[in-house]
């Protein structure tokens, strides 16, 4: 900073501190986490950038343990809006905190808000037998009245409602297609087998 008048008296000015009054090195407009076909995509925008290192994305299962699972190089220095975008190909299963950590040049960093992601994967469904004679058991434990859909392989609909115990004996024998739905999205599509 060049003062273009010179200074004939003193008093207290600042031209940064560690206060929220005074610009960060980096200013975030946004921070997102999407669970989309089992894989949390993430996105986020910087409207300017100040010796910007690096950003880190960090995941938790309690908010006490974090560990990165993505770095992504930052702009350096920008005065215009940038887009960032990457993928958590491995979720794990069940509730997970996510964060933006964003590091400059001289190692110091800052944080963004945590974001929330409950990854019901197809591996929290269980359906047995499978292949199935009689009796066809929908196991879960991630919600209480899932909405249940079971199509045969001409796209028909044979069952459509929230019992984990279905009965199928007046099937015919084929391959099936079970959907099993929480608040209009779908958790799960899996294939049995009718003997």
């Amino acid at each position: 900073v060049v003062s273009s008048a010179a200074v004939t008296s003193f008093s207290p000015f600042t031209l940064a501190s560690i206060t929220a009054a005074n610009p960060l090195p980096v200013k975030l407009i946004s921070f997102d986490a999407t669970l989309l076909k089992n894989n949390v995509w993430f996105s986020w925008k910087t409207e300017t950038e100040i010796n910007n290192d690096y950003f880190t994305i960090e995941r938790s299962t309690n908010l006490k343990n974090w560990e990165a699972i993505k770095e992504i190089r930052g702009a350096g220095n920008s005065n215009y809006t940038l887009s960032y975008s990457t993928v958590d190909q491995n979720p794990l299963s069940g509730i997970s905190y996510y964060r933006l950590k964003q590091t400059d040049f001289n190692g110091e960093y800052s944080y963004s808000d945590i974001q929330v992601i409950n990854n019901k994967g197809i591996n929290d469904i269980s359906l047995y037998p499978n292949p199935v004679k009689n009796i066809l058991n929908v196991d879960y434990e991630f919600c209480e009245n899932c909405l249940i859909k079971i199509y045969s392989s001409l796209g028909q609909k044979l069952y459509e409602g929230t019992e984990k115990i279905i009965n199928t004996n007046a099937w015919p024998k084929g391959l099936y297609e079970v959907i099993v739905i929480d608040n209009e999205t779908i958790i799960s599509r899996t294939k049995i087998l009718r003997q």
